[in-house]
């Protein structure tokens, strides 16, 4: 209670203190009601383009703000029962320069491209976001955006969630003047109120590629978050959401190539999405398979902590945006590796099997997802998954076959309420539960979090409680944790100020459904930013942070660490940028992690890491992002890293995209092993890393493309010496040490993919998969 009185009054005194900023007013747009054929193609020939309001008069948005467009633009908005219509001309007075490159649908920032951007908010409250994407070669974008997280980085929080697909239709002529962009969005493809009247928020946006400049209707200042900086589409009247009923049957097939066999499969199932209310809608997966997801970027890992990796799959990545809001969501848990994988290894005598079958993914049976947000703001998610026993399978000579539970049966479910504050505020109500029946064993973890922005999103503060309890036996007592979080600063303007307190106890553990690194400490982190968002000079932008950070252990209450950061990003008026940073810890540091057992720690030396990159302008044909980083320590720990990432735009259709790290750290001192309590082995050692990777996409269309992903990953580890760990965190010297530690890490992964939308919501993809690895000493 103490700590929140004076986090107040900090607030308070730093809220008076600092002068405020006001947003310019909304510009608005009238929608005309039309009972004429509005036909997309490009061309607005129908006689109702010619008697509606005209959205005009672009300024910047980059790379300065506030000036008049470079080129003209004039967007118009029809709607009828059934959709809202929107019709662009983009003048441009060299239309042989309009970039046009083909990409793949959602994929559009990575082409050199002139784009026109649709940013619909129907509830007009500033945080929830639709948008809808066209470029000049008439390929799509769709993402949904709202606001999420806390702390530091809040201002940016704001995501776009590109694997949200909606039906809708678009198309693009080519003109002697620019070119013209015609869009239908059906009512089905988004969500809105009941309300007779409805003021929706809207933006129109235009990126001209060569220029790089960037203009939009409404002006946005780009130190504060864009969302709530929309104009408002006025005008739409007696409107009903459609019946939302969509069907997605999917039939798969596979022939796989294996070290224990080969074989033919299948699989079969389907999606459903069902519009419960105008506002809430129900998503299902039966049966589902996920077999054409792009393979994981596995590394060696050498720390305490978990590799967290991407989510590749499109259930679990679309539409998620309500269920990540708290940070105890994360989809890689359901299906994962099951947690007796390792055990049929250990308890069976495998010298003696004569086949082994062993999933290394527990099955998913289906899931289920219920979201949405009421005309109150008020915004309610359900969700729900099963994944079934899985088995490894074995059998000894002359013996029938048998089966050994990896993973038993279990249920995840997921409970969120958020209600929105005003326009930039918010609490949300979290709470995750994993249960096994069979084994006994539940995993339950509540929070409660909320976020104060004022008026003009500028000054304001966040906290989040989150309580764990897991029940290995039900009918004893839990284990329990907390974890507390609280955060105030200056989010808005170009300089931005601001504290975070985390406080995690060291039995708090959210890991059964989500994701922690680290439980038992207690961070400060103060982050300073000061941003140059104008040009001038040879400078288009600059932006420099400080940031420092004092950790302790929570149980006991120990001294951890003490460090900080410097930062400074530049981009040039050629768009050439330079990005420089310098961090480390000036004292030693006690390391309570790397030695793996509970109450030791590492001495761990002052170290300092410096890096510097550059990339090249990325709208000539080949462009270059290169990166050099050095480490040092204050005892002999020498290492660095090298990268490079060209791309090559052969033509409009055609793109390949190397890359290339390469790192080298000497005498690096790490965990080796544990014997007992007292005999934690460290060595010295030399790492050495080498991923080479190349994407490429040959794209026939806007709807079919072809892409490829190749990386080989090659790790080698090379103990100089070993070292017994003391309890003062020094170490040793440990001749007795005769184990092998050396590894040779090896893993090569290949995804050929073919994919074409054969109609809107329809897809076909054709993939070939190639996965090879080997770890040894």
């Amino acid at each position: 209670m103490k700590t929140n009185k004076s986090l107040f009054i900090l607030l308070l005194l730093f809220t008076i203190t600092l002068s405020g900023y006001s947003l310019e007013a909304k510009k608005q747009i009238q929608a005309i009601r039309t009972t004429a054929n509005v036909k997309i193609d490009g061309r607005l020939d129908e006689n109702i383009w010619a008697t509606v309001p005209i959205a005009g008069d672009f300024i910047t948005y980059q790379p300065a703000m506030g000036n008049q467009a470079y080129q003209k633009s004039e967007v118009r908005v029809v709607y009828d029962n059934r959709a809202v219509y929107i019709g662009a001309i983009l003048y441009d007075s060299s239309p042989d320069s309009i970039f046009r490159e083909l990409t793949k649908r959602d994929n559009i920032y990575m082409g050199n491209v002139d784009y026109f951007k649709i940013s619909l908010n129907p509830y007009n409250d500033g945080q929830n976001i639709f948008q809808f994407e066209v470029t000049a070669a008439n390929v799509q974008a769709d993402s949904k955006k709202s606001v999420s997280g806390s702390g530091m980085m809040d201002r940016y929080m704001m995501y776009g969630d590109y694997s949200w697909n909606a039906v809708w239709k678009s198309a693009v002529q080519i003109t002697d003047e620019g070119w013209v962009v015609e869009i239908e969005i059906p009512y089905a493809a988004i969500r809105f109120s009941k309300e007779e009247v409805q003021t929706w928020g809207i933006n129109f946006w235009r990126t001209i590629r060569r220029t790089r400049e960037t203009s939009v209707w409404n002006p946005v200042d780009r130190s504060f978050a864009e969302e709530d900086q929309n104009g408002e589409l006025v005008g739409i009247e007696s409107i009903k959401a459609p019946l939302r009923l969509e069907l997605y049957p999917f039939a798969a097939g596979y022939y796989a190539l294996t070290p224990d066999g080969n074989g033919f499969s299948y699989a079969a199932g389907m999606d459903l999405k069902y519009g419960i209310t105008e506002a809430f809608t129900l998503d299902m997966t039966l049966i589902p398979d996920f077999g054409q997801r792009k393979s994981d970027d596995i590394i060696l890992n050498l720390t305490p902590y978990e590799t967290r990796y991407r989510e590749n799959r499109q259930f679990f990545t679309e539409g998620i945006e309500l269920f990540n809001k708290a940070g105890l969501f994360y989809s890689r848990r359901i299906g994962k590796r099951p947690d007796g994988f390792w055990d049929v290894y250990s308890e069976l005598d495998i010298d003696e099997l004569e086949s082994l079958a062993n999933p290394e993914e527990a099955k998913l049976i289906n899931a289920t997802k219920i979201s949405g947000r009421n005309a109150k703001n008020l915004g309610l998610g359900f969700f729900n998954a099963m994944t079934a026993n899985t088995y490894a399978k074995y059998k000894y000579p002359e013996l029938e076959e048998e089966k050994f539970l990896t993973e038993a049966f279990t249920n995840y479910n997921m409970l969120v309420v958020d209600q929105i504050i005003g326009r930039n505020s918010y609490i949300n109500f979290t709470n995750t539960n994993v249960t096994s029946p069979s084994s006994t064993r539940m995993a339950n973890v509540t929070s409660l979090s909320g976020r104060y922005r004022d008026i003009e999103n500028m000054y304001g503060m966040n906290a989040n409680m989150a309580y764990s309890a897991k029940y290995d036996s039900l009918s004893g007592a839990p284990s329990t944790g907390n974890s507390t979080q609280l955060g105030f600063g200056k989010y808005g303007g170009s300089f931005n100020a601001n504290y975070s307190l985390s406080v995690i106890s060291d039995t708090y553990d959210p890991n059964d459904m989500g994701y922690l690194r680290i439980n038992n400490a207690i961070n400060h982190d103060l982050y300073l930013t000061y941003r140059f968002l104008e040009p001038f000079s040879i400078f288009n932008s600059m932006n420099y942070t400080l940031m420092l950070g004092y950790d302790q252990l929570y149980a006991p209450r120990e001294y951890a660490r003490f460090g900080g950061m410097f930062s400074a990003r530049t981009t040039f008026t050629n768009y050439w940028n330079i990005n420089f940073s310098l961090r480390g810890d000036p004292v030693e540091a006690h390391d309570w992690y790397e030695t793996r057992v509970d109450g030791w720690y590492y001495l761990k030396p002052a170290h300092m890491e410096f890096d510097i990159s550059g990339s090249s302008d990325y709208r000539k044909k080949i462009g270059v992002h290169m990166g050099f980083e050095y480490n040092l320590n204050a005892e002999d720990t020498r290492g660095w890293e090298f990268s490079a990432r060209p791309r090559w735009r052969v033509n409009n259709k055609f793109s390949i995209n190397p890359r290339i790290e390469i790192s080298k750290n000497n005498n690096e001192i790490g965990y080796a092993s544990y014997f007992a309590e007292d005999s934690i082995a460290f060595g010295k050692r030399n790492v050495k890393r080498i991923t080479n990777q190349i994407s490429a996409s040959y794209v026939f269309n806007n709807t079919s493309a072809l892409s490829l992903s190749m990386r080989h990953y090659w790790s080698a580890v090379d103990y100089q010496e070993y070292y017994l760990l003391q309890t003062d965190g020094t170490l040793s010297d440990y001749p007795e040490f005769d184990s092998n530690k050396d590894i040779n890490f090896n893993i090569l992964t290949v995804d050929l993919e073919y994919s074409w939308n054969l109609a809107p919501g329809s897809f076909l993809t054709v993939v070939w998969k190639n996965n090879i690895y080997q770890s040894e000493e």
